[in-house]
Parts: structure tokens; C-alpha cells; sequence
């Protein structure tokens, strides 16, 4: 846990470094410790933009730092500094997947819950969309050395959940996928299409490693290949992730991704006890179970291909193909995929999860998928 971290406080400082003494432009840090902004936190830094004459924001860091980032240089704008770019310099999985988004989300502490920045910040007659300009490198990424799987009883001890592991970016990227096709519905659109595929593929990938424990340890480095398709995973999810907002009517995605549904209406309030990516990739059996269930399949042929996929692959990945029960029951068993219960706080009733859920679209204004669909999901991960 001490190199996770010392590799995210090397890659600030080099960024320093590089700004200050190569470019000769002065830094004045601005740093944030809670798990997501809010929008005090945007203001203590417009503020000190403000007093220090700052024009230019760099983001470094988690994805908690992606977010603030953006929003500050959403808020700051004007039209004198609308062409200025804003810099994402991701130093986690979380973090690039963060940069990538659309979108971002902020804290509500009156609510307990997350809404776009869209839906707190004063508008100021600027085009809202964001020029960025997104720099990785993966040899100085800090990814923590440890899998759910090397430590199946994770989530029965008192284990750090609050930074994402390599499986927590290839579960939650699942996830997003299988939701995105779901929100596709059968359109055709070939370049989603394939960013879906790959995003599939290259989190499939990863859990490949899912039974090779050896190659986590504390001396041993991360593989390139694993590190590159977890990157790639975090890259793909984020493009995919949708926030309903229907300002963008050319969009092939008119409503909210459901990870974003779920875990904006609940997670601050029901599901303290881990990451955003710990959160999504929990969600993983019960959305299969409910496709299956309800025999959702929309005339998606991109949807059909996916799961077919996703099914080979957790049998092939997971399980060696030494299955004699149907895979998906088997997959709510899997005690290294991460229970949605073992996140929350005491047992939320399902009827105040979905109060709050319907609370948060009506606070955000924006489209989501069927509540009978978001119910069943939830009911079946927290049964598991």
C-alpha cells in the first residue's frame, strides 16, 4: 500500500518538477483527500486561482483529481480562456478512466449523492465541452500489486477497499459494457460498436491472470501486457460511461449509464466501504442474472456477441471450464468477485435504495433505464 501511494506522490512531484523548471511556469498545488469534489471544494480552488493569477489547470493523480480538475476548468471559464486546454496526467486506473469520461461528478452533501458538475455550476454562455488534452504514461502508473483474487477473503477482513485493483478495472469495465450495448438497443453505430468489443476483450484479458497469484507480490513488477490492457480497459469505459444529460442529441447513448444511476443515487450514503470501481464491478453477476432473467435482449445482435463472449470467457478465465452448474449461478457465487452487501453500510432496504435512486434522477434531470431493471439488479447482488 506504501509503494501505491509513493508512486502516486513520485508522479505529482515529477509533474512539478517538469512544469517548474523545464517550462519555467510557476505551480501553486491544489490538493483533495475525500473520495469525490464537491462543490466547496471547486470553489476553494476557483479561489485560489483567483489570488495567485493561475490560468492553466493541470490534473495529476486519481480519479478524484481528474474530476476536480475538470470541474475547475469547467467553472473557470470565460470567454477569454475558453481555448485554454485543460491537462489530465492520470496516475491510477481509476484516474484514466476518470480523464476519459464526458462528464464529471461531484459530491452533493445536502443529498448524499453525485451529480454532473453541469447541474451546480453557474452558467456562463461558454461552450460546455471540455478541451483536454490526456497524458499517460504506464511504466510511472501506480497500480497496487495485488488482485480480489490472490486474497479471496478480501472483503471478509479489514482490507483497504478504497484504491482499485487491476480485477476492480476489468469487472467495472464489463459492467459499462454490457450496459452500453444494452443502451445501444440495436442502432447502428460501428465505431461504438467496436470501442464495446474492445472494451470487452481487452477486460477479459485481464482477468486471464485472475489464476496466476505468483506475478502479485511485493517484488515482482506488474506484466506490460497486463498493465497496457488494464489501461485500455480504464480508456474504453470511460468513453463509454453516459450521463443522460440530453444536451447531445447526436449521441447514440440518450440515457445514464447504469453503474452511473446506481452509484450516484446510492453509493455515498449506503455504500461507503469502497472504491467507485469496487462498487461497479460488484454489480457484474446480478447484471447478467437480469438479462438473463428477463430476457432482455433488444434485438442487439452487439449485445448477443458480447455476452457470448463474456460467457466463454469467465468459463474459460475463471472457472477452467470445470463447471457443472449453470455459470452465471456459479458467477454469484464467486467469492472474488466483490459482494455489493460487503460495500454497504449495515443492510439498506430496498425500498429507501430505490427512494433514493429516483431522488437522484429527479435532482439531475436526466433519462434512466426502467426501474423494475435497476431494482433486479440490485436485489440480486445484494442477495448473493
Amino acid at each position: 500500500m506504501k509503494t501505491f501511494h509513493k508512486a502516486v506522490d513520485t508522479q505529482i512531484q515529477e509533474c512539478i518538477f517538469l512544469t517548474s523548471l523545464k517550462f519555467n511556469l510557476k505551480t501553486v498545488p491544489c490538493k483533495i483527500s475525500s473520495a469525490f469534489p464537491t462543490p466547496s471544494d471547486v470553489t476553494s480552488g476557483l479561489e485560489l486561482m483567483k489570488r495567485t493569477g493561475a490560468t492553466n489547470i493541470i490534473g495529476v493523480g486519481s480519479g478524484v483529481a481528474m474530476d476536480l480538475a475538470k470541474s475547475l476548468h469547467l467553472t473557470s471559464r470565460t470567454d477569454d480562456s475558453a481555448s485554454q486546454p485543460l491537462i489530465l496526467v492520470p496516475g491510477t486506473l481509476g484516474g484514466v478512466m476518470a480523464a476519459y469520461a464526458s462528464e464529471t461528478l461531484l459530491l452533493n452533501s445536502n443529498e448524499e449523492s453525485l451529480v454532473p458538475v453541469h447541474n451546480v455550476r453557474s452558467k456562463n454562455g461558454v461552450d460546455d465541452e471540455i478541451d483536454k488534452t490526456i497524458l499517460i504514461d504506464e511504466r510511472s502508473l501506480a497500480i497496487p500489486n495485488f488482485t480480489n483474487v490472490s486474497r479471496g477473503k478480501r472483503f471478509t477482513e479489514n482490507v483497504n477497499t478504497s484504491i482499485a485493483t487491476i480485477d476492480d478495472i476489468a469487472l467495472s469495465s464489463l459492467v459499462i459494457s454490457i450496459d452500453a450495448a444494452l443502451a445501444l438497443d440495436g442502432q447502428q453505430n460501428r465505431g461504438m460498436d467496436e470501442l464495446v468489443v474492445k472494451c470487452v476483450r481487452n477486460s477479459l484479458s485481464c482477468l486471464n491472470f485472475f489464476e496466476n497469484d505468483s506475478i502479485f507480490n511485493s517484488t515482482n513488477e506488474i506484466p506490460a501486457e497486463l498493465k497496457s490492457n488494464s489501461v485500455q480497459s480504464a480508456i474504453c469505459a470511460g468513453q463509454l460511461l453516459t450521463f443522460g444529460l440530453g444536451d447531445d442529441l447526436s449521441s447514440p447513448f440518450q440515457r445514464r449509464s447504469l453503474p452511473l444511476t446506481l452509484s450516484s443515487g446510492i453509493l455515498p450514503r449506503h455504500f461507503p466501504h469502497g472504491h467507485w470501481m469496487t462498487f461497479t464491478g460488484s454489480l457484474l453477476p446480478g447484471l447478467i442474472s437480469t438479462i438473463k432473467m428477463m430476457r432482455i435482449d433488444s434485438n442487439s445482435t452487439l449485445l448477443n456477441k458480447i455476452m457470448i463472449e463474456i460467457e466463454a470467457g469467465m468459463k474459460r478465465v475463471i472457472y477452467q471450464e470445470q463447471i457443472e452448474k449453470d455459470w452465471i449461478e456459479q458467477l454469484t457465487r464467486d467469492t472474488r468477485i466483490p459482494s455489493l452487501s460487503s460495500l454497504a453500510e449495515g443492510t439498506p432496504p430496498i425500498q429507501e435504495l430505490m427512494k433514493d435512486i429516483q431522488a437522484n434522477s429527479a435532482l439531475v434531470n436526466c433519462t434512466d433505464l426502467d426501474l423494475n431493471i435497476l431494482e433486479n439488479v440490485l436485489l440480486s447482488n445484494l442477495n448473493r
